[in-house]
C-alpha cells in the first residue's frame, strides 16, 4: 500500500463454508524487523473483527497516512487469532507502506545557498530540501571545487575550509 492510501482488509474462514455463530477473532501487532512502520504511519487496525453468523468473512479498512519524509517502505505485521471451538487458530501477514515523497523527483532536489561574504570573511553553507520535505536518515552531498570551471572565478586558495573532492 503506498502512503495516503487506504486498503481493505479481509479476515476470513479457510474455505467458504457460513459461521453458524458469530467469530469474534482478535487482533494484534507483534513487533517486525526493520524497516518496521510506527504507530503514526497507519490507522484503522481494530482490536477485534467479528464474522458475523451466516458469514465467512469480515473486513476492515486501513490507512496509510501521507507524509513529507523520505524514507525506506515500512513494514508492520497484523496477527489475527481466533477460537474455534477448543482449536485456537492463528494467522499473521505482512503489511508494507510504499514511501510516495520518494517517488517525486522534486522532493529530492537539493539546494544550495551561500549567503553574501567579503574575501576573508567566513561563510557557512546551506543544503536544504523543499519546503515541508525532511528525511529520516542523514543525506549525504559531496561538493565539487570545480576550479577552472567556466565562470568560476575561485582558485584552491579562495577556499581554504572546504574538504578536498
Amino acid at each position: 500500500m503506498k502512503e495516503g492510501e487506504k486498503v481493505k482488509v479481509k479476515v476470513k474462514m479457510t474455505g467458504n463454508s457460513t459461521l453458524s455463530t458469530p467469530l469474534v477473532v482478535t487482533l494484534s501487532q507483534p513487533a517486525v524487523a526493520e524497516p518496521a512502520a510506527e504507530s503514526t504511519d497507519y490507522s484503522g487496525v481494530p482490536a477485534t473483527v467479528t464474522i458475523p453468523a451466516g458469514a465467512w468473512f469480515q473486513e476492515f479498512e486501513i490507512t496509510a497516512t501521507g507524509d513529507r519524509i523520505l524514507e525506506e517502505s515500512e513494514n508492520f505485521d497484523i496477527e489475527a487469532t481466533a477460537n474455534i471451538g477448543v482449536t485456537v487458530s492463528t494467522h499473521k501477514t505482512t503489511l508494507t507502506i510504499l514511501d510516495t515523497t520518494g517517488l517525486n523527483p522534486d522532493n529530492r532536489v537539493i539546494t544550495l545557498s551561500v549567503p553574501a561574504g567579503k574575501e576573508t570573511e567566513t561563510v557557512g553553507l546551506k543544503a536544504s530540501l523543499p519546503d515541508g520535505v525532511t528525511t529520516e536518515k542523514a543525506i549525504l552531498v559531496t561538493l565539487d571545487h570545480m576550479l577552472g570551471a567556466a565562470g568560476n572565478t575561485a582558485d584552491a586558495n579562495d577556499v581554504v575550509t572546504m574538504p578536498p573532492a
